[in-house]
C-alpha cells in the first residue's frame, strides 16, 4: 500500500509552523525517492519552498557551478523516479513543476559555461505541459514563469542548427562547431593526442607484422625442406594403418597455422562531424554532460511531442571504450 495516496501534501503544508519550513540559501540534504506518505512529502514541501521561494537562486548564484550542477541533477533524478509512482495527478503535478525549475536552473547554467549551447534549442517543448493539473494560482505563475523561460529560449536559438541529440552529418552540429569554434581548442587538443598515439601504434604494430612476416615464412621454407615422418603399424584387427603423430613436418605447420596478429583500428571515423561527435563524448565538461543527460531525460519520459530517430544499442560507449581511458583520465572540467 502507499502512504502517499492517502496523502494530501496541500492540506499538510498548511499545519507547519513557519520554522518548519525551509527558507535559508543552503540547499537540502538528498531526498530519499524510495520514501512515502509522511516520510516523503515533508522533505518535498521543503524542496518546493526553497526552490519556488528564492532560496535556490541566490544559493545557484554564488556557489561553485561544479556543486550546483551534482546538486541539481541529484535533486532532479530523485523526483523523476518519485513522479513515476505518484498515481495521484495533482500530486505529479507538483513535483513534476518542480523538476521543471531546477531544469530552468540547470539550463542557466549551462548556457553561461558551454559556448554554443544558447544557439541550439532547449528540447523541452511547453506543449507536453498542458496535461500538468495545478490547482494553485501560484502553481500556474510558476509554470508560465519555466513556458516563458523555454519559450525564450526556443527564440534565441538559430533555427537552422540541428537537434543536439540526432546524429547528423550537418557542419551544423553542436559537436562539430564545438570543435571548431572553441578557443581553447579542447577537442583539437585531444584530437592531435588521439592520432600521434595512433601512429606510434601503428608503427609499432608494422614492425610486429614484418617480424612475424619473416618467422611464418621461415617457417614455411623449413616446412618445404621436410618430409612427413610416417609409421607403419597394424592395430587388433590386423590393418594396416600409417601413422605421423610425432611428425615434425607437421608440427611447424601447426606453428605456422598458429601465427597470429591482433589487428587495430582507426580510433576515430574518417568523416569530421563523426569524429567530433566522439572527441565532444571524450571532452564535454560535467556541465554539459548533466545538462544533456537530465534533459535527455525529461524530454524522452515526459515530451511525447519530442521525436528521436533509435539507433541499435551501442557496443561500446566512448567514455567506457578502453582505448580512449586514458584521454578521459587526462582532461579535467
Amino acid at each position: 500500500m502507499r502512504a502517499s495516496l492517502d496523502f494530501d501534501p496541500i492540506a499538510f503544508s498548511r499545519t507547519l509552523s513557519k520554522g518548519k519550513r525551509t527558507g535559508g540559501v543552503s540547499p537540502l540534504s538528498d531526498i530519499d525517492p524510495n520514501a512515502t506518505g509522511v516520510d516523503l512529502w515533508p522533505a518535498l514541501l521543503d524542496l518546493e519552498t526553497w526552490v519556488c521561494g528564492g532560496g535556490m537562486n541566490e544559493w545557484w548564484e554564488r556557489a561553485g557551478k561544479y556543486v550546483v550542477c551534482t546538486r541539481l541533477r541529484k535533486y532532479i533524478m530523485a523526483l523523476v523516479r518519485i513522479g513515476k509512482i505518484l498515481d495521484n495527478p495533482e500530486n505529479f503535478s507538483r513535483v513534476f513543476l518542480m523538476v521543471l525549475e531546477l531544469w530552468v536552473t540547470l539550463d542557466r547554467l549551462a548556457c553561461a559555461n558551454v559556448m554554443l549551447l544558447d544557439e541550439y534549442p532547449p528540447e523541452l517543448k511547453t506543449a507536453s505541459f498542458e496535461p500538468l493539473i495545478l490547482p494553485t494560482r501560484h502553481q500556474m505563475e510558476r509554470l508560465v514563469s519555466v513556458e516563458m523561460y523555454i519559450k525564450n529560449r526556443h527564440e534565441g536559438s538559430d533555427t537552422g542548427n540541428p537537434s543536439i541529440f540526432s546524429w547528423t552529418d550537418s557542419d551544423r552540429s553542436f559537436a562539430y562547431r564545438f570543435y571548431s569554434e572553441d578557443p581553447d581548442e579542447k577537442l583539437k587538443h585531444i584530437h592531435e593526442s588521439i592520432k600521434s598515439d595512433f601512429e606510434d601504434k601503428k608503427r609499432l604494430k608494422i614492425d610486429e607484422l614484418r617480424l612475424l612476416n619473416a618467422e611464418h615464412a621461415e617457417l614455411f621454407a623449413c616446412i618445404n625442406r621436410m618430409n612427413y615422418h610416417t609409421e607403419h603399424t597394424v592395430d587388433r584387427h590386423r590393418r594396416e594403418r600409417i601413422i605421423h603423430d610425432n611428425c615434425r613436418k607437421c608440427s611447424l605447420q601447426r606453428d605456422a597455422n598458429a601465427v597470429t596478429i591482433e589487428i587495430i583500428e582507426e580510433p576515430l571515423p574518417e568523416d569530421p562531424v563523426h569524429a567530433a561527435a566522439v572527441l565532444l563524448e571524450l571532452g564535454a565538461t560535467a556541465i554539459f554532460r548533466t545538462w544533456r543527460d537530465i534533459t535527455h531525460l525529461i524530454s524522452r519520459e515526459f515530451s511525447p511531442s519530442t521525436q528521436y530517430l533509435t539507433f541499435p544499442a551501442a557496443v561500446a560507449r566512448p567514455r567506457t571504450y578502453p582505448s580512449y581511458a586514458r584521454y578521459i583520465d587526462s582532461m579535467p572540467d
